[in-house]
């Protein structure tokens, strides 16, 4: 996910209900090694992943 606001919704939404327990993990992905992936959107605006 993009978005912190996106990564918690699928937690909270998605793996909550499925696993009783959800967490969003942060980290920094240099951006020569994304650059090499393209981003979709999968739904809402905010709805963005690699």
């Amino acid at each position: 996910m993009l978005t912190q606001e996106y990564a918690v919704q699928i937690a909270r939404d998605w793996n909550v209900p499925q696993s009783e327990a959800g967490f969003v993990t942060r980290f920094r992905v240099r951006s020569a090694f994304l650059a090499r992936y393209e981003v979709h959107q999968v739904g809402d605006r905010h709805h963005r992943e690699y």
